[in-house]
């Protein structure tokens, strides 16, 4: 039990979080002229989704494992399809009208991933030929 416990421990993280905003009404938004604080919450909750998406892939690559070919490259496709699409539909939900938002984060998401791929490509290949 408590090894299950550890290791969802950003299930229950993620869940205060959520209970934390949504219960402290203004009294927690009032501090967010002051960078310290602004940067902490920042932290907080960027290494809480950054966690949850991290624990979602997990439960996603042990599907896949246990699913095989093909179907199990489909689940982690989908998976991570949907964080994507959930987090630029939070965006776009909480932002001004801005038709070309979701364009330009598909886009940067788009360069973000090649230009990783293209950089470990380059990493590893210097490290095989010794270069």
């Amino acid at each position: 039990m408590l090894k299950i416990i550890r290791e969802e421990r950003f299930l229950a993280i993620g869940i205060a979080s959520s209970l934390a905003f949504l219960l402290s009404g203004d009294w927690l938004h009032r501090g967010y002229s002051n960078s310290l604080y602004l940067t902490l919450v920042l932290v907080w909750l960027f290494s809480t989704v950054l966690g949850s998406v991290l624990a979602v892939v997990r439960h996603a690559d042990h599907l896949a494992e246990r699913l095989g070919q093909p179907y199990g490259t489909l689940i982690l496709t989908l998976s991570v399809t949907a964080l994507e699409a959930m987090s630029i539909s939070a965006v776009m939900l909480h932002g001004a009208n801005n038709p070309t938002l979701v364009r330009d984060t598909l886009m940067a998401v788009i360069m973000i991933i090649l230009n990783g791929m293209v950089g470990v490509s380059l990493l590893v290949g210097g490290w095989r030929h010794r270069e």
